[in-house]
């Protein structure tokens, strides 16, 4: 086992608040809980810096370039947490690959949101999914924003 593998294996069973970069996308600095990881990719249960659940965030794994854990910062923004996050709904999602996630965030909260890095880094698009196969997503856009 790798020193990745140990270490994203014990951020998962302790529930650790880490931050996840991503160096070659802007913006690609993510706060969260590691609630599922595989070879492909990375399934996380963002915090904001308030300490509050920010939805969950799911990227590719070889996005990935650092991991941290165990700052104070992290570690005051997790006692926050704690106290503001007592009855937190987290939805089964299946990570096996990007259609089976995406499928079960609709239906588990009605819409998705996607980032779609490569072209436009700031970009967010939210809508309900029409229509969804391997390769592409046929979206019925609520409306599209500037990320952060």
């Amino acid at each position: 086992m790798t020193v990745l593998e140990k270490t994203l294996k014990t951020l998962k069973k302790n529930q650790v608040l880490a931050t996840f970069m991503r160096e070659f996308v802007p913006n690609g600095t993510e706060c969260g809980f590691l609630r599922d990881y595989n070879e492909y990719c990375f399934l996380i249960d963002r915090v904001s810096t308030h300490g509050l659940y920010d939805g969950i965030f799911i990227f590719q794994r070889p996005q990935l370039t650092r991991v941290r854990w165990g700052s104070t910062l992290l570690n005051s923004t997790t006692e926050l947490y704690k106290r503001k996050n007592k009855k937190i709904s987290r939805p089964k999602i299946s990570i096996d690959n990007m259609k089976s996630a995406l499928k079960d965030i609709q239906k588990a909260y009605g819409y998705v949101c996607v980032s779609i890095d490569d072209l436009d880094s700031e970009a967010l698009i939210i809508g309900e999914i029409e229509s969804l196969d391997d390769t592409h997503m046929l979206l019925y856009e609520f409306s599209g924003k500037t990320a952060k």
